[in-house]
């Protein structure tokens, strides 16, 4: 932890290099694994940005204003991740039961916005990959 609050600390006085930025970590599920793996990402200093706004952020460019002295941390769900192959506003608990009629819209919403996935999420073969 000592290693990682020292890079966070470096990062907020001398910041990253432009082309890194913003340097958007987005984490996938809520669960155990995600939930270790942010108890030390959060030793840095970092903004949180819904996994919707991430092409908002990457819009404003590589030297946008306090840019270079953070990080951000998106966490994306089921809900950022899939969309319904008929149109329907996403359900839960319909894509749990019926996983079939949903489809992968993470490379196409998610994906090209972040630089780096840290992936905590469930997964098995009868949901979209």
């Amino acid at each position: 932890k000592r290693a990682v609050r020292i890079a966070g600390e470096a990062i907020a006085k001398n910041g990253l290099p432009a082309a890194l930025c913003p340097f958007v970590a987005t984490f996938t599920g809520k669960g155990n694994v995600s939930q270790g793996a942010l108890e030390i990402f959060k030793l840095m200093p970092f903004e949180m940005v819904d996994p919707f706004g991430l092409a908002k952020l990457r819009e404003s460019g590589h030297n946008a204003k306090g840019h270079r002295h953070k990080l951000f941390l998106s966490i994306a769900t089921a809900e950022h991740m899939v969309r319904h192959r008929y149109g329907r506003t996403f359900d839960k608990a319909h894509y749990y039961a019926q996983p079939d009629q949903y489809e992968s819209s993470f490379q196409e919403t998610i994906l090209p916005h972040c630089t780096v996935i840290i992936n905590g999420m469930y997964w098995d073969s009868r949901f979209p990959r």
